[in-house]
């Protein structure tokens, strides 16, 4: 029986993808919110350097989910203004 290998993808232009608009962005908390990990952990991905750098295509998903919710979430306080 053959094991079925999962093609890696490393993507590391995340930083440059979103531009100016990522200071808006709370990376802290969706690093501990969304993927519970240490936000140096996130800004290293982001940046792409360190012992992990840039995103598998897992973490991508997970990374698109995150800021999906946080959307959702900013559209239902904006809701209420």
């Amino acid at each position: 029986m053959e094991a079925l290998l999962e093609e890696t993808v490393l993507v590391t232009d995340t930083k440059k993808k979103l531009g100016d608009d990522i200071v808006i962005i709370p990376w802290a908390d969706v690093a501990c919110t969304y993927f519970h990990r240490n936000p140096k952990w996130l800004y290293d991905k982001l940046d792409g350097r360190g012992e992990e750098p840039g995103f598998t295509g897992k973490e991508i998903e997970q990374l698109r989910s995150a800021l999906v919710d946080l959307s959702a979430r900013m559209r239902k306080i904006a809701e209420k203004i």
